[in-house]
């Protein structure tokens, strides 16, 4: 599961690895998630299992260069919280 937040907008969203999607279906909803948020100033991505399928793919992304990626893993609820 991954939680995004733009600290400009107070924005919040959520995109959570189903079991029928393969990482390349991931993948490409994570980076339409990150071109409906991003408004210039980057994202900060938590997400829980560090080195699992989710944060591999934001990983990849965001050494593509296209957005200002910041990827928090080994989040729990109260992380995501707190930085909210």
């Amino acid at each position: 599961t991954y939680c995004f937040f733009n600290d400009e907008s107070d924005f919040l969203d959520a995109l959570c690895l189903q079991e029928k999607d393969d990482p390349a279906d991931f993948h490409k909803k994570l980076s339409l998630k990150c071109d409906e948020l991003d408004q210039g100033d980057g994202i900060l991505i938590f997400c829980d299992i560090p080195g699992g399928s989710p944060a591999n793919q934001a990983q990849i992304l965001q050494a593509q260069g296209k957005h200002a990626l910041h990827i928090i893993s080994g989040c729990n609820l109260i992380m995501v919280l707190e930085a909210y």
